[in-house]
């Protein structure tokens, strides 16, 4: 929960009710003024807040972002809640975040002593290049006296509104602590996958209980600490390709799971048995070669606990810390003929539920309410229960299969371990 705090409006106020600007002293000095003459009396102008610049953006670790990481005792800037809508809102916050001094400089001055901690919130809302929805930025600082730091935080913040598109909308909520030791960071429950955000912070779904007919708090995003880097939701798992053939080509030998920067988290070799299936079939030129569904695998699924791959090979599953394989089930060869379609779709009949998908040219891998359905043009394999082995495996052929419809366009029809599948469009037996 935010805590509640008095809106600053970011438009200029009466000369004579305004606070001064938080501005660092400066040193006294013996010049003399120069002569003045006297004119008659104007209206004072009314002073700019001040705007801190750094010359070098602050250093970005866990903890929040820090002037100088040598210094134990330096203040730290902490992004406590994140909330963006719009893909140019996101673009917004990249853009302050990516250099946060000025914001630092600002919390720094106001906090007044070296152990004082400040938090404010910053509600960026509209264009500032539309009339019909304007520009709004609010700034929220938790301590209602200081007016003065919302006025910092607006003028630092207002140059970086030009993406933001009508309509969307970004908040921000910082807190300046003293140094890194005031800092707490709630640890990361590692049953549950960390979603790494906007510069690399770490944030849970964070559900709440609610009773029946009764308002209750909406789920939202709350800051932990990174925990297990292979839990973040910005891994990626990798071939490692051995050798190249005379053709550069090569096969993969080894599974690499991947954090978000590229760095090797683990690296597993795959069974000699996929690695067979595989054969030579990836350029060299193209490592490493990053598992995509609908690319060189038919599914990616990134579980809590283990990382499921179904190919054109079969269905493997690693464990998600460690890499090792904890199941795995390879399809029979395809000695008889096989299918490939042009342009198929496939439906799945489970329970109550219809299923459609892409046939993919005669491979696929379809999930349909508690059953997956795997099909590599030749054997149809029920899979279910968070099972390696398949339920129920059936070869297709046109043998003792239902055929319907016209010669290029049919039906083809197939009801094993407790589902039915339709695949329809240009059907070819090779």
């Amino acid at each position: 929960m935010l805590a509640a705090a008095t809106t600053w409006s970011c438009r200029p106020a009466a000369p004579a009710s305004r606070p001064p600007s938080i501005v660092p002293s400066s040193p006294a000095t013996t010049t003399p003024p120069p002569t003045t003459t006297a004119v008659p009396d104007a209206p004072a102008a009314d002073p700019a807040p001040a705007v801190h610049e750094r010359r070098s953006p602050p250093v970005h670790l866990e903890v929040g972002w820090i002037d100088d990481v040598d210094d134990p005792a330096a203040p730290v800037l902490h992004l406590t809640s994140l909330v963006h809508h719009g893909g140019s809102a996101r673009a917004f916050v990249d853009h302050v975040l990516a250099d946060v001094g000025p914001l630092l400089a600002c919390a720094t001055a106001a906090a007044g002593d070296a152990r004082g901690q400040v938090s404010f919130q910053v509600r960026v809302r509209g264009s500032a290049s539309t009339d019909s929805d304007p520009l709004e930025i609010d700034v929220h600082p938790d301590e209602t006296e200081e007016e003065a730091l919302a006025k910092c935080i607006e003028a630092t913040v207002r140059p970086r509104v030009e993406e933001v598109a009508a309509g969307d909308l970004a908040y921000l909520s910082f807190r300046r602590f003293p140094d890194r030791d005031a800092v707490f960071l709630r640890p990361a429950d590692d049953a549950r996958i960390v979603a790494v955000r906007a510069a690399g912070t770490c944030w849970q779904w964070e559900t709440y209980p609610c009773a029946p007919h009764k308002h209750c708090m909406a789920p939202e995003f709350v800051r932990t600490s990174c925990g297990d880097p292979t839990m973040r939701d910005d891994v990626s798992l990798v071939f490692a390709l051995g050798p190249a053939d005379e053709r550069g080509r090569a096969g993969p030998t080894e599974l690499v799971l991947r954090d978000g920067a590229g760095a090797t988290l683990w690296a597993t070799p795959l069974p000699e048995s996929t690695r067979t299936r595989y054969g030579s079939r990836f350029a060299v030129a193209d490592a490493p070669i990053v598992l995509r569904p609908g690319g060189n695998v038919l599914a990616l699924q990134m579980e809590v606990d283990r990382l499921v791959v179904a190919d054109t090979a079969g269905l493997h599953a690693w464990r998600r810390r460690t890499g090792e394989l904890v199941g795995e089930w390879l399809a029979p060869a395809r000695a008889e003929p096989t299918m490939q379609f042009d342009g198929g779709q496939v439906r799945v009949h489970r329970r109550s539920r219809t299923c459609t998908g892409d046939a993919g040219h005669g491979t696929f891998f379809i999930s349909c309410d508690d059953r997956e359905v795997w099909f590599d043009g030749h054997t149809l394999a029920i899979f279910g229960d968070g099972q390696t082995r398949p339920l129920s495996t059936k070869t297709l052929g046109t043998a003792g299969m239902k055929l319907r419809g016209e010669t290029l366009t049919p039906t083809l029809s197939a009801a094993t371990g407790g589902v039915s599948v339709e695949i329809s469009g240009q059907i070819f037996v090779q």
